[in-house]
């Protein structure tokens, strides 16, 4: 089904375990207590590789796909308000309800 995609699921996975691993920092070689982490231009190119991949994730899966009430205000030309339509709905009258 994601055949398509630039990236398979497990290069995707393997991708996202990479970069946090690179932002949680590396072990100093010469005090493996001491945690080096990325600074400056290192740490800016990953969190901008971290945003990257979101985007990414979220297209192939779909969840940047516009909202219900943005679909309905590109073809009716208005957004759906919940609270008019409340409105109209007690101005019915019981029949008016129920069919």
């Amino acid at each position: 089904m994601w055949a398509n995609t630039s990236l398979s699921w497990n290069g995707l996975r393997i991708l996202r375990q990479r970069l946090w691993a690179d932002l949680a920092g590396k072990a100093d070689s010469k005090d493996p207590t001491r945690i080096i982490r990325p600074e400056g231009e290192a740490l800016a190119t990953l969190i901008n590789a971290a945003v990257r991949l979101s985007r990414h994730e979220a297209m192939v899966l779909g969840l940047d796909a516009p909202a219900k009430n943005e679909i309905v205000a590109s073809v009716v030309g208005r957004t759906l308000d919940y609270e008019e339509l409340g409105a109209q709905w007690d101005r019915l009258t019981p029949q008016g309800q129920i069919s």
